[in-house]
This record gives structure tokens, sequence and C-alpha cells, in this order.
């Protein structure tokens, strides 16, 4: 896939996204995963169920997965959902949980 450089950082070929799609920019984003999960005391999302650690969720949808931190985060919490990413770029770790296995024990 073809990539833009400026100033130093690769970007997505799209001209509609604007930010940066390198090392540097995923460091950010779960640096800001960490830090609303500090600011909401760990949880993960706002549904109380889930909080609980109750299974409400058959499928989950997450739209702009960036690198992927969430969903994996989530699928920890919820072993038993169905989680789909749409991101621009396959930037997601490879180290990604066996989620299935969780789900049988």
């Amino acid at each position: 896939m073809r990539v833009r450089e400026r100033h130093g950082r690769i970007y997505h070929p799209s001209a509609d996204y604007v930010l940066p799609n390198d090392e540097q920019e995923s460091d950010r984003l779960d640096v800001q995963h960490h830090m609303f999960l500090l600011t909401y005391d760990g949880d993960i999302c706002a549904c109380p169920a889930a909080r609980a650690g109750d299974t409400p969720f058959r499928c989950v949808l997450d739209i702009g997965t960036g690198t992927g931190i969430w969903a994996i985060d989530f699928g920890l919490l919820l072993p038993r959902s169905i989680i789909a990413s749409i991101v621009l770029t396959n930037k997601q770790p490879t180290n990604i949980p066996s989620l299935r296995s969780l789900a049988s024990t």
C-alpha cells in the first residue's frame, strides 16, 4: 500500500484521514486508551452489565479500532462476545490472546 510522508511522519494514503499512521501515533493511541481507563476507574465501557462481568453482548463492533487494544481488553473482559473491528490499515498486534479458548473454559 502506498503511504504519504510529511515532516518525517507517515500518513494513510487517503487524504480524508489527517492523523499520522506510524509507530509514534500507535504509541499515542495506546497511551490515550490507558488514560481513559484511569479516568473511568478501569471501566472499559459505560454499560453497567459489562462492568459487572455479565455477557449481554453477543456481537460488538469497534469502528476505528486503531491499535486494537480496546477490542482486546473488551474480549478479555467478556470472552463470549464476538468482536468485529473496522480499521484503515492493518497495524494491530500479532500477539492477540486466544479468546475462543477462553470462552470455552
